[in-house]
């Protein structure tokens, strides 16, 4: 190959790796929208009047996340907030991704519950 072919390659590939950086700076320069988590969380005893303001506080402390509070009547909680649990495991059945239950429910929704991390309090701190 002579000394030509060889420069003009050269000058080829510097080319494409500076347009290549070019357009890696520009990637980086975008402003990219903000992912939103949008959580859905279901209640049967507390208006939301009373869990705004927590809710209000929680998202004010973790920007990015929306909180959707919903009311369900008593009567059939328990048994709509089950069967909404289970048909989501196998369909596209919405289920809420947080929801209140009474103590006496805790051996029916087991499965379903993630424990309380160590690093928001732990099990001494609980139990006092």
């Amino acid at each position: 190959m002579d000394e030509n072919k060889k420069k003009l390659i050269k000058k080829l590939l510097i080319g494409l790796g500076a347009l290549f950086l070019l357009f890696l700076i520009i990637l980086l320069l975008i402003p990219r929208k903000p992912q939103t988590v949008e959580l859905t969380f279901w209640g049967f005893w507390e208006e939301e009047e009373a869990m705004h303001p927590i809710i209000e506080k929680y998202e004010a402390e973790n920007p990015g996340v929306k909180i959707t509070y919903a009311i369900q009547q008593l009567d059939n909680y328990e048994s709509l907030l089950y069967t909404r649990l289970e048909q989501a495991q196998s369909s596209n059945e919405p289920a809420p991704d947080i929801a209140m239950i009474h103590n006496s429910w805790l051996p029916k929704f087991e499965k379903y519950l993630t424990p309380l991390p160590p690093t928001v309090m732990s099990v001494d701190t609980y139990k006092q």
